[in-house]
């Protein structure tokens, strides 16, 4: 019988892991070039970021980036079985506060600019419908 989210499902997951992939090369790329603060403050010169700042922001990036790449491939395995229904759930529901937490802190550090509002959008809205889809598999 197929599950009535699993559509939304499949469709955020592939999303998710198309995201999730590239951020975690920027990211990693940012871990490598992380000692060049002088070149990431003339590209973003809103404030003056040390090293240590650096590493630590690229360093919880990357983590967040790996961690919607598996929860897009979990998605994918489970997104036919309404068993699996609620770990995809929880998951979806981690990253949607994973990306408001991370979206806050920017406007806090940065200011509040449309790049920020474009994050929070495109931050939100693919957890969104991956837990949408879901929560319809846990309904059947």
């Amino acid at each position: 019988m197929e599950t009535k989210g699993k559509g939304l499902i499949k469709l955020s997951s592939v999303i998710m892991i198309v995201l999730g992939a590239f951020a975690s090369i920027i990211y990693a790329l940012g871990l490598i070039m992380g000692s060049t603060s002088e070149f990431i403050n003339s590209v973003f010169p809103m404030k003056e970021v040390d090293e240590k700042s650096l590493f630590l922001i690229f360093g919880l990036g990357l983590v967040w980036a790996v961690f919607e790449l598996i929860v897009g491939i979990v998605g994918i395995i489970n997104a036919g079985k309404a068993e699996k229904s609620m770990l995809c759930l929880v998951l979806g529901i981690i990253l949607i506060a994973i990306s408001l937490v991370s979206t806050i802190g920017a406007i806090v550090t940065t200011g509040p600019s449309t790049g920020n509002v474009v994050a929070i959008f495109l931050g939100i809205l693919f957890p969104v419908l991956f837990s949408t889809g879901a929560y319809l598999n846990k309904a059947e």
